[in-house]
């Protein structure tokens, strides 16, 4: 199994895993309406993805994170080779979110490993909650999860 990785704020929590925040926002992988939960493949990863976000250390508190575990057959992976040229580009483009809407829409795999933008080295996993093996992904509850203040300086 794949462990993956979702940190959340704790009014978010019920709603972590429906890819509700995403679909109303959109996302560098998803265009607004179509629902995608993303999460890290680790949780130092998740933690950089979190902390790109942030903008002063006030906010550092009270997170909630759980884990997923993922049939790596469930998993299809995205070489950079097949991603559209401006897929890190950042604000993200119409050009990564044309591909993964294309991807969540398709239902093929419950998740898609793509690069960090951070850390190219290091992958994020999409997972769509509209895929028919999504609801029986085991999962954790959510437990308390606080960022170290000293990680961001005002």
């Amino acid at each position: 199994m794949i462990r993956v990785y979702r940190i959340v704020k704790p009014r978010y929590e019920a709603s972590a895993w429906t890819g509700e925040g995403a679909s109303k926002n959109g996302g560098r992988w998803n265009h607004p309406g179509t629902p995608c939960v993303y999460c890290g493949g680790s949780l130092a990863l998740t933690s950089l993805e979190m902390l790109v976000h942030l903008e002063s250390a006030d906010v550092l508190q009270a997170y909630r994170v759980a884990w997923i575990d993922v049939d790596p057959a469930q998993v299809r992976d995205t070489p950079v080779a097949i991603l559209p040229a401006d897929w890190d580009a950042e604000p993200a483009t119409n050009a990564s979110r044309d591909f993964g809407t294309a991807w969540l829409a398709a239902r093929q795999t419950v998740a898609l490993r793509v690069p960090s933008v951070i850390l190219p080295a290091e992958h994020n996993i999409l997972l769509n909650p509209r895929h028919p093996d999504f609801a029986a992904l085991a999962r954790s509850a959510f437990q308390p999860f606080n960022f170290d203040p000293r990680l961001l300086k005002d």
